[in-house]
């Protein structure tokens, strides 16, 4: 069985790598740039992206590392839109895991302070299987969001839905919202879950 220890320090280092990864990617694509005005500014950008991100980290901000984050987006999807080719797959990969960083750490504020502390076996195992419920959820939503728009797109190019069309647009629109939404809704539905559950607790609890 995993150590607690090693569980919490998982939960921190999962979303910290899917940022690097995320920067790292960015930062690959700007290579292929000519080296233009507007691609130092890209750079530039994506820089102090960088630097937000690391100070975030460091000192605890998450204000700033999360504009840091938003920054690395925006300059990965403002360099293929004006100055490198844009290829959808890897975009709504990119984007995928963008929202998956930022989920993670949402999941790992909340379950980490949890495995440091003393459990004991029966509440251990319960916090494992909520995690996991969650964890799953997650990989879940982030699949289905990332296949069903590039179903979309592909639909699109084969023609059985006609490019640029409206339709595709607004089919590749919602599969993507959907993704946002379905992600950003699930820690707050389990909060929800969480709080009915010991409010019945308390409710079925004898005098």
């Amino acid at each position: 069985m995993v150590s607690t220890r090693v569980t919490a320090a998982a939960l921190d280092a999962a979303p910290v790598f899917l940022v690097a990864l995320l920067s790292a990617w960015t930062f690959w694509d700007f290579l292929a740039i000519p080296a233009t005005t507007i691609a130092r500014l890209f750079l530039g950008t994506l820089l102090t992206g960088f630097a937000m991100i690391l100070l975030g980290l460091r000192y605890a901000m998450p204000s700033v590392r999360r504009a840091g984050l938003v920054l690395v987006v925006l300059c990965y999807v403002g360099g293929h839109i004006t100055l490198l080719p844009l290829d959808p797959a890897a975009a709504l990969g990119f984007l995928t895991l963008a929202l998956g960083a930022v989920e993670l750490r949402i999941l790992g504020e909340r379950f980490a302070p949890i495995f440091r502390t003393q459990l004991d076996p029966e509440s251990r195992g319960r916090v494992e299987e909520a995690l996991a419920r969650c964890v799953l959820r997650i990989v879940a939503a982030c699949a289905m969001g990332f296949f069903g728009a590039t179903l979309t797109a592909d639909l699109a190019l084969s023609g059985a839905v006609p490019l640029r069309s409206i339709a595709t647009a607004l089919l590749l629109s919602l599969a993507l919202v959907a993704v946002i939404l379905l992600l950003a809704s699930w820690p707050l539905l389990e909060r929800r879950l969480a709080m009915r559950s010991s409010q019945e607790t308390v409710i079925q609890t004898p005098k």
